[in-house]
């Protein structure tokens, strides 16, 4: 193998290993209009449906909201049967009911799931048919002690919005990469 070769087949192994960290890490659900909201306030739901996606820190999160108020997104590690609280944003007020999306920096962890406390604003849902929402108790405020699970489907969804999420295969591609490199050039000069 030529110098040439070498350093094209290292290119485009390292161009492998950055598309393999450029994807952007979901968790929760579509953000649209649905049908109904909650009639609780101060309370908490965590959504099971979709289930973060990568170990990654989240940048950005959305809700359909009903109505304006302010609420906070929460994140739940599942640890035997017990959802514990493992982030939470600033406290966020919104506006104008409908779409609202806000900045946020929490790690978490591919399975964790996506929750929201509505302290007086409230994210619209869809019923599905089989169970999909934990809930607290009305007045219950920012809580893990979850209820149900409901056939629900919120409208709260999180994303790292495509900061590099490191994946296994990425270092051995391009120490792979560096390795024919320096291969094509060893041989070379011998």
């Amino acid at each position: 193998m030529n110098i040439k070769n070498s350093l094209k087949a290292a290119a485009l192994m390292m161009c492998l290993a950055g598309a393999a960290q450029a994807s952007v890490v979901v968790g929760g659900n579509a953000v649209i209009g649905r049908a109904n909201a909650d009639s609780f306030s101060n309370f908490t739901i965590v959504d099971m449906n979709n289930a973060i996606s990568a170990s990654t820190t989240l940048t950005s999160w959305s809700v359909f909201t009903q109505d304006t108020g302010t609420l906070e997104l929460a994140i739940f590690r599942l640890v035997g049967a017990v959802y514990n609280q493992v982030g939470i944003s600033a406290l966020a007020t919104v506006t104008t009911a409908g779409l609202n999306s806000f900045a946020t920096s929490i790690a978490v962890l591919a399975g964790d799931f996506v929750g929201v406390y509505m302290q007086t604003a409230h994210v619209q849902f869809g019923n599905i048919g089989a169970g999909g929402a934990g809930y607290s108790n009305n007045g219950s405020g920012l809580s893990n002690a979850f209820n149900g699970p409901l056939s629900r489907t919120y409208s709260i969804s999180v994303s790292n919005n495509g900061t590099a999420v490191p994946e296994p295969t990425t270092a051995w591609l391009a120490a792979l990469a560096l390795g024919a490199a320096a291969f094509g050039l060893r041989s070379r000069k011998a």
